[in-house]
């Protein structure tokens, strides 16, 4: 907490001093800024994303030979006849869409659908480290 408060008033010294931020206007910040931040910049974040990937590489095998093995609840009692296959969500599992959260916090707006359908139109997303190769 105390390099939480340490490092705010960095940033608010940088801002007054850059003349972005006047002395009498109140520093806002927006909800999503320092998880975007920390998506876009940390090593930290690349390193979890790739040992995600990496382990799951790891234990394919094991779960391709274990014929007994489903991960699904719902899945039929004739599972076995089913070919394996890996399920997952897209948006932030396999597509990075923190362009699309930090257009939210330079634009100081919060979710729409609308401009969430914009995004996914645009085509833009990156892949998450680790989701390619």
């Amino acid at each position: 907490m105390k390099r939480f408060s340490i490092l705010s008033l960095l940033f608010s010294a940088i801002a007054f001093q850059s003349g972005n931020v006047r002395a009498d206007e109140p520093l806002t910040s927006h909800e999503g800024l320092q998880s975007t931040l920390w998506v876009q910049t940390s090593l930290e974040y690349q390193l979890a994303a790739h040992q995600c990937y990496n382990t799951a590489t790891d234990r394919l095998p094991f779960y391709l030979a274990n014929v007994n093995h489903s991960a699904t609840v719902e899945t039929s009692v004739n599972f076995r006849l089913l070919p394996p296959a890996v399920i997952m969500d897209v948006d932030e599992t396999v597509l990075d869409n923190s362009p699309f959260q930090a257009r939210m916090v330079q634009d100081e707006t919060q979710y729409a659908e609308e401009d969430w359908d914009a995004w996914v139109k645009e085509m833009n997303a990156d892949a998450v480290p680790g989701a390619v190769g």
